[in-house]
């Protein structure tokens, strides 16, 4: 013990060991499962090498999504993807107008639950918030073979909370010589006809234009948006002169058609952040369709035509409640109302006015309910009401319960497995419930079927998903049925064919697709799809179950600025269980390579460069009619 004494020592001496790195590389998982969807992160070669959010979804790789970013469609194993940006529903043009560079992670709902619950699965892009600031956009694309042309402008001015979108854009198409060729039997009351159908010439022209503005107000504790847009569709051109051979006779006939469609529609968007992270959402959006068809059909001197002019309105509203509830639960509230009116006046070979009152009402209350950290349930009871009335006939009214279930079992953070029971139901329209008579040509007539009802959807179904360091792994299995089925009909009549629609049967459909995708480096990524189905009509004509196997295989590679990517699609079947015919696909395989460079993304590729013709076959035996056809036009060779 010292008291009241100093206290001096020694000088101390550290000993330095310096250790100097060459770098610090972080590695981790851009895909991160969360509680009811899969968080992905773009990394800076999926973004830099990209022009619009298809290209960022495309270069994702996600097992379980197919991506067309050359046509704009994302589909899952189950059907479409809706597409939303920062929580609002996305159109074609939101997402093709998506600058990367904005786009800050991405939310993928394989099996949808609270808001996205009305939907077979839902993409979600989060994108950066800005205060202040703009900028200018264009893109275009070119195809080369033949006249196809996309080009659209976009411009963006945000201060503070408000931003201010404007976008527009003109395409166009227009190709020939199509090559077809048909074999047709016709088993009349007078007898058996055989026509021998060659396609010896063809043109086809079509423009369109956009315009679309958008205002957007955001804060912590809300969302406004609203948007009002215009497209208009011409084709005053699609004609095809064709050679029939009746084995008794041979003639050629001339078929023209012309369209002219012009829509303007209103969106209005309210998205509210309540105490205790409940969440309020509206929508509220009307549309004006005035669309105009004439067709006209020739064969020698025999003439048929058909014109139709049509207004059509449509409005719709929907409203969503989400809760949180104790233990991580949660309840949803959603309700969505469709209704639409139709006014259509048929001239030329059948005289006709049709209105159709149209309107469904949607409730459905979801309950999420975790049973521990790693056991989810999902019970989702609904009902769906229709109503419609064409002019001339008693309202139809139908209610159905709506049903959706599902268990999920977290295996661990990288693993997991779903099971799923869903009851649903269609909702029929214009194109069915009419009592229209339009000639095809002198043998066929195309007949509407206003006494359509519901068909009934049944669908069940497992999914499991893994995730192994470099390696994403997802294997489905589902099984669908439908009865009180609609499907094509052909019946004889007054020595002519009626192509109609007829209610009645089943229709059953299993599926089971498997999706891997890895990454080799952050250069190299590869994604590989193989599905297989069986589906199988129970209805007034007997139908063979059909085999179908499809398999699908991209591959992204990207070095400093420049990326290229390779991608095919194997020769594939199919059959319908509307039409209940058999379809064909050819083979289809593609190379592009782009390059990126500061503000500028440029890429060029080509098409099935090898295949001169590729075929597309199509048989159907609906016995009073068969037919056996092959087809190619010109934008599906190289």
């Amino acid at each position: 013990v010292m008291e009241n004494k100093p206290l001096s020592l020694s000088p101390i001496i550290l000993e330095t060991d310096n250790v100097q790195l060459d770098g610090v590389t972080v590695t981790g998982t851009s895909f991160i499962r969360k509680k009811d969807y899969v968080l992905i992160i773009p990394d800076k070669q999926q973004v830099k090498h990209a022009s619009n959010g298809y290209d960022v979804l495309y270069n994702l790789m996600i097992p379980g999504l197919t991506v067309d970013k050359r046509k704009g469609t994302v589909k899952a194993f189950a059907g479409e993807v809706t597409l939303y940006i920062d929580g609002e529903k996305a159109t074609f043009r939101d997402v093709q107008n998506l600058r990367p560079q904005d786009i800050k992670n991405i939310e993928y709902y394989d099996l949808p639950s609270g808001k996205y619950a009305n939907d077979i699965a839902a993409v979600n892009y989060i994108t950066k918030k800005y205060k202040s600031g703009g900028y200018v956009a264009v893109n275009g694309k070119q195809m080369i073979g033949y006249l196809s042309g996309d080009y659209n402008f976009n411009s963006k001015l945000v201060h503070n909370n408000t931003s201010y979108m404007l976008s527009g854009g003109y395409s166009n198409s227009k190709y020939k010589n199509n090559i077809e060729d048909e074999q047709e039997t016709f088993y009349l009351q007078e007898g058996i006809v055989y026509r021998d159908t060659k396609l010896e010439n063809s043109c086809y022209n079509n423009d369109q234009q956009y315009a679309l503005l958008k205002v957007n107000n955001s804060t912590d504790k809300r969302m406004l948006s609203g948007q009002v847009s215009f497209v208009r569709s011409h084709t005053p051109e699609n004609e095809n002169n064709t050679s029939l051979d009746y084995h008794t006779e041979r003639v050629l006939s001339e078929s023209r058609v012309k369209q002219n469609n012009m829509q303007s529609a209103v969106t209005l968007h309210a998205n509210f952040n309540l105490p205790k992270k409940q969440l309020l959402e509206f929508s509220l959006g009307g549309t004006y369709s005035d669309n105009e068809y004439q067709r006209s059909y020739q064969e020698n001197s025999d003439k048929t035509f058909t014109s139709v002019m049509e207004d059509m309105y449509t409005l719709s509203f929907s409203g969503n409640y989400v809760a949180p509830l104790k233990n991580n639960n949660s309840l949803n509230i959603y309700t969505l109302n469709n209704y639409e009116v139709t006014s259509s006046v048929y001239s030329g070979d059948y005289d006709s006015r049709q209105h159709l009152w149209y309107g469904e009402n949607i409730l459905f209350a979801t309950y999420q309910h975790r049973i521990n950290p790693k056991i989810g349930l999902i019970v989702r009871p609904g009902i769906s009401i229709l109503s419609y009335r064409l002019r001339g006939y008693d309202l139809q009214q139908f209610a159905s319960l709506r049903f959706n279930t599902m268990f999920r079992y977290l295996i661990n953070k990288t693993n997991q497995f779903v099971s799923y029971v869903n009851v649903a139901n269609t909702t029929p329209d214009i194109e069915y419930l009419n009592d229209v008579d339009q000639a095809i040509d002198l043998l066929q007539i195309q007949r509407g079927n206003p006494n359509i009802g519901n068909t009934k959807i049944y669908n069940g179904g497992v999914v499991f998903n893994s995730q192994y360091k470099k390696l994403n792994v997802q294997l489905n299995a589902d099984y669908m049925l439908f009865t009180d089925n609609v499907f094509f009909h052909f019946y004889e009549e007054n020595g002519k064919i009626i192509r109609s629609f007829l209610q009645g049967g089943q229709a059953h459909m299993f599926k089971t697709t498997l999706d891997v995708a890895y990454r080799f480096s952050d250069n190299l990524r590869f994604k590989l799809s193989g599905t297989y189905m069986y589906e199988k009509v129970n209805s007034e004509l007997s139908h063979e179950g059909d085999h179908i196997f499809q398999g699908a295989a991209g591959l992204n590679y990207f070095w400093k600025n420049l990326s290229v990517n390779v991608y095919g699609k194997a020769a594939t079947r199919e059959m319908s269980v509307w039409m209940l015919n058999h379809k064909q696909s050819p083979i289809v395989y593609g190379l592009s390579v782009g390059w990126a460079w500061r503000k500028w993304n440029i890429e060029a590729g080509t098409e099935n460069p090898f295949t001169k013709h590729s075929y597309y076959k199509e048989y159907g035996n609906y016995g009073v009619y068969q037919y056996n056809k092959r087809y190619s036009s010109r934008i599906n060779q190289q």
